[in-house]
């Protein structure tokens, strides 16, 4: 069974958008990390609901150009970790 990740709990984020470029401001932290699309697209999706890496992966392709070349699992586990290292999200207790 795959392990569910979530938005850190509290976290208060303020996105903008120009074109392809995505900001988002942490404000428990104060940071603001420049995000690619695919990665920004996983942070909302952590906003909206715990998910598991498939269920993330499976929620970019939804939404993303079938003609881009997409994420594979390991990249977003890769990224899920980064987010995590940046106080952006965190696995879910079972």
């Amino acid at each position: 069974m795959e392990t569910n990740w979530r938005l850190t709990p509290g976290s208060k984020l303020t996105w903008h958008s120009w074109g392809s470029e995505h900001l988002v401001f942490n404000e428990n932290s104060g940071a603001t990390h420049l995000l690619p699309l695919e990665a920004t697209k996983a942070l909302q999706s952590l906003a909206a609901e715990p998910q598991t890496i498939t269920q993330l992966h499976d929620a970019i392709l939804e939404t993303s150009d079938k003609s881009m070349p997409h994420p594979s699992t390991e990249w977003l586990e890769e990224l899920l970790k980064q987010f995590q290292q940046l106080g952006l999200s965190q696995l879910v207790s079972e």
